[in-house]
């Protein structure tokens, strides 16, 4: 692994095959837990494959519950089973409706912790709202929290299995307590986070976001598929974040983003020689997505020549 591909790489959360029922069915208890707010017939699915009453409603018995927009948009704990499971890889992992807990029987200890976890304290003891059904915030709260704090985190879960991209291309992510083996308590309050805490989000958050830039390159372009290619390929993605955030003042990772791609897309030689070009990037009192627009209509100009 190169240098440059070393500083963004997953130190916690690993990649797994997409899992099958035998993989789950032994050991620990497997649960999956679904994101009421992005089905209307989520309860009645459910009971309509179970055929069982053993499913809750986190925000049940919670302030929650009496709150727009309901208790059931949020999150509905449900025992696994095989067809619960068939249907849910057919369904609602790749719409990322839900993801897999591993975790003790305790119905009611594992609902308390989750009813912790709709939302966090920040360092100014402001309220953060939190899910673990979003794929990127899970990851990198598994990759930024310190061990102490991801333990609390995962409480008397010992692992997440869930998957993340689109629905038609993406990858199964798996991510394990750190005191594995060994179930911890139940969050009684949310989880409070220190500052220091909140800088690693952010390192971790940068992360995700060279990690989905580069992926997004290797889709795109076949040639930076080939292992050999890789050092170029994190190098030049370092360094044309870099040059968005702190040359030209792109704020959002969407504009940060799209300059990426149009870095990788066109000569490289048009960004360092035209002068047309590079008064459209640097004009920092337009908004960036402008900038990109014309930037794109420029060197398509360019190329076209």
């Amino acid at each position: 692994m190169t240098a440059d591909a070393s500083r963004w790489t997953r130190r916690v959360v690993s990649t797994l095959p997409c899992p099958d029922w035998t993989s789950l069915e032994h050991g620990t208890r497997p649960w999956i837990l679904l994101d009421g707010a992005r089905s209307d017939t989520l309860e009645s699915d459910v009971l309509r494959i179970t055929r069982a009453f053993e499913h809750r409603w986190v925000w049940r018995d919670t302030p929650q519950e009496y709150r727009n927009p309901g208790y059931r948009d949020g999150p509905l704990l449900v025992p696994l089973d095989e067809a619960l499971f068939t249907h849910a890889l057919d369904h609602w992992f790749r719409q990322q409706t839900g993801i897999i807990l591993l975790a003790s029987d305790d119905h009611d200890t594992l609902v308390a912790h989750l009813q912790q976890l709709h939302q966090l304290t920040g360092s100014d003891g402001l309220p953060i709202s939190f899910s673990l059904n979003g794929a990127r915030a899970l990851e990198e709260f598994c990759e930024g929290l310190n061990a102490h704090a991801l333990a609390r985190l995962f409480g008397p879960i010992q692992r997440f299995i869930w998957y993340a991209g689109n629905p038609h291309q993406g990858e199964w992510l798996v991510a394990d307590s750190p005191v594995s083996g060994q179930a911890m308590p139940a969050l009684d309050e949310p989880l409070a986070l220190t500052k220091a805490d909140e800088i690693s989000l952010d390192q971790a958050s940068l992360a995700w976001f060279m990690r989905d830039c580069v992926r997004s390159v290797r889709q795109q372009t076949s040639a930076y598929n080939d292992p050999k290619n890789d050092p170029a390929l994190w190098r030049h993605a370092d360094l044309f974040v870099r040059e968005a955030a702190d040359q030209l003042a792109f704020t959002l990772e969407r504009d940060v983003r799209r300059y990426v791609d149009l870095r990788f897309r066109y000569p490289q030689a048009a960004f360092s020689t035209d002068n047309v070009l590079r008064e459209m990037l640097t004009s920092r009192h337009i908004p960036g997505k402008q900038r990109l627009v014309d930037a794109e209509a420029r060197l398509s100009t360019l190329v076209a020549r």
